[in-house]
């Protein structure tokens, strides 16, 4: 076989040993167009009347059982960042609605509500990701966090969640989810985990409330691509509560949690390994 030695391999010569996925490429090319964004400093904005009639999301989605989203406390009811025409501060999009905070430039909370009866697999394609323009674009933090470094793009929301309904509400849904108030620096390895908080009823008809909690503090102190295995523990809403100043209201009734540790006055906490180690 001759070897030439004068070739210069460009992107597009390049050959995946799984084999060709389109959506794989697409995502390098939106890749590199958000870095030549993040370096041109020329920003995607999405234009605030596009976002004309989303509700956000709904407190009174699980029936009879009305779950209002967090309520800064303390120090953090001085850190939301107002948002024009809405009383709360709340940034509504398809399904889900995001808080964001001031001093970090990015979402405080957000909340979401799933319909898994009526969920759409949506093929994921090109990661186009923009900011809001409902908020001045200083107040958000953009494609230049991500740029040149080990940080991923991390949904807050996962894009799965809120695309449910028919195939245009599930679309909008998927596509109000690249949005980087929807975003949060993530360690690659981190990011590829599974990491949730849900509020749900179960088989018997009881509701139930659970929390979970990952540390990355070390992997973004770092700053650098590291595989070991993160530690994730189910906590009580408690004591997410006291670490975020986020008022959850009831809900830490209907956590098993939170109710041992008024009980017993101890703090509770678990290690998972796996899904099925989560008690609800």
């Amino acid at each position: 076989m001759d070897i030439d030695l004068t070739a210069r391999p460009r992107l597009a010569d390049l050959q995946r040993l799984g084999g060709p996925a389109e959506a794989e490429s697409g995502r390098i090319e939106a890749a590199i167009e958000s870095a030549l964004e993040a370096k041109s400093k020329k920003p995607r904005v999405t234009p605030p009347a596009v976002f004309a009639g989303r509700e956000g999301y709904n407190t009174a989605f699980i029936g009879r059982l009305s779950v209002p989203p967090p309520k800064p406390v303390g120090r953090m009811r001085a850190d939301v960042l107002p948002v024009e025409h809405s009383a709360d501060s709340r940034l509504d999009y398809q399904h889900f609605s995001v808080v964001l905070s001031k001093s970090r430039r990015m979402a405080m909370f957000v909340a979401v509500n799933i319909d898994g009866q009526k969920s759409k697999k949506l093929a994921r394609e090109h990661d186009v990701w923009a900011l809001d323009g409902r908020v001045p674009i200083e107040a958000q933090i953009g494609e230049e966090l991500y740029f040149d470094n080990d940080l991923d793009r991390g949904h807050l929301v996962r894009r799965e969640d809120p695309n449910w309904g028919n195939l245009d509400e599930a679309e909008i849904a998927n596509q109000d989810t690249f949005h980087f108030t929807n975003c949060s620096p993530q360690m690659a390895a981190f990011n590829q985990r599974t990491w949730l908080g849900l509020a749900f009823v179960n088989e018997q008809g009881r509701p139930s409330a659970t929390a979970y909690m990952i540390d990355q503090k070390r992997e973004l102190k770092n700053l650098e691509a590291t595989f070991g295995v993160y530690k994730t523990y189910q906590r009580s809403i408690r004591q997410i509560e006291e670490l975020t100043d986020l008022d959850f209201g009831e809900l830490s009734s209907f956590d098993g949690f939170s109710n041992e540790e008024r009980a017993t006055r101890t703090r509770v906490e678990s290690v998972l390994h796996s899904l099925a180690d989560i008690r609800v």
